[in-house]
């Protein structure tokens, strides 16, 4: 009787621990080719699901056939919240925390958040119906920068 109790306990305690959510499956709508062609620059931001449930990202800003600016991230579950974190090239990585996320029938945001960093201090992804992902990066006294991405055949 004792090993019924102690195998029903087993499972009943196994069967109430959750997997942690993974960026793949709370964040499949940024999964993809994206681009953008705007006042010269060509805007690319690409998005991938690796094997452990994150995904991982590279943006690329190009003028004239010059890279300008080349970014990678990552989206992960870290200490119990999502973390986006950005990996500038030759500057120090940053992290933003999620702080807010809909999702809805034609469309689906998430804002990442860190009020110590200089600029940005928010960065907001939202998916706009099938083709677009819109990006804006906000700072203090309203400056933002928005992008506004179409999804890209590869």
């Amino acid at each position: 009787m004792r090993r019924v109790v102690l195998l029903l306990t087993g499972l009943w305690t196994g069967a109430c621990t959750q997997a942690p959510p993974t960026a793949v499956t709370e964040f499949p709508w940024l999964v993809g080719n994206w681009m953008s062609l705007k006042e010269g620059f060509a805007v690319t931001e690409s998005w991938q699901a690796r094997q452990d449930g994150g995904l991982l990202g590279v943006g690329h800003t190009r003028r004239e056939r010059q890279t300008v600016f080349v970014e990678s991230l990552s989206l992960d579950w870290t200490d119990g919240r999502f973390v986006l974190t950005t990996y500038p090239e030759g500057q120090a990585p940053v992290g933003f925390a999620l702080v807010r996320q809909e999702r809805g029938p034609t469309g689906s945001s998430a804002t990442f958040a860190n009020a110590e960093h200089d600029f940005p201090k928010e960065l907001t992804y939202s998916r706009l119906g099938a083709d677009t992902l819109e990006v804006v990066a906000a700072g203090e006294n309203g400056r933002e920068e928005r992008f506004s991405l179409s999804k890209a055949i590869k």
